[in-house]
């Protein structure tokens, strides 16, 4: 199968694997935030006229779907996709036809990138923020409950005064 980018010719293989390299696996990450950036794009290109109603529709509900895949771990890319965007592309023309060809119109591959990771930053950061304030909290409830308890003081790589686990 030609790849979305391809002309009249064919890229050597060895070439391929080597600018492949592993974005097809790392790019697993970035599927949801993906369908989520296209879905705010194709809402764009809706105002603008470019996308009907229904075509609209269609490419949520089919972006909706990829999601859903992705959360299950049902979504693959593969080798031959190169990344998460030729994948979702794919996946969108075989679900919705013209339409999904439809999503990339006036965005770059780099916008669609930098938008992505955008949002899978902003989520990891939240997701980051969240798990360590249960952390914090955590241990701050374990040196409550354990307050008294006898520990030995260290400083500079020496004893020290003797402390608490709660101090």
């Amino acid at each position: 199968m030609s790849k979305l980018w391809q002309k009249d010719y064919n890229l050597d293989t060895v070439m391929e694997t080597f600018t492949v390299g592993d974005d097809y696996l790392i790019d697993q990450h970035l599927v949801i935030s993906d369908a989520l950036g296209s879905i705010a794009h194709a809402r764009g290109l809706k105002k603008l006229g470019i996308l009907s109603d229904q075509e609209l529709a269609d490419l949520e509900t089919a972006l909706g779907e990829v999601i859903a895949l992705r959360l299950e771990d049902q979504f693959p890319i593969t080798k031959g996709d190169e990344d998460c965007h030729t994948a979702i592309e794919s996946f969108l023309v075989k679900r919705v036809g013209e339409a999904g060809k439809k999503i990339h119109t006036g965005r770059s591959r780099n916008d669609q990138v930098q938008t992505a990771l955008r949002l899978w930053m902003r989520e990891f950061a939240y997701n980051l923020a969240h798990k360590s304030a249960t952390l914090a909290n955590s241990l701050f409830d374990f040196a409550q409950t354990h307050s008294h308890v006898p520990m030995p003081g260290r400083t500079h790589m020496q004893l020290a005064m003797p402390s608490s686990v709660g101090l």
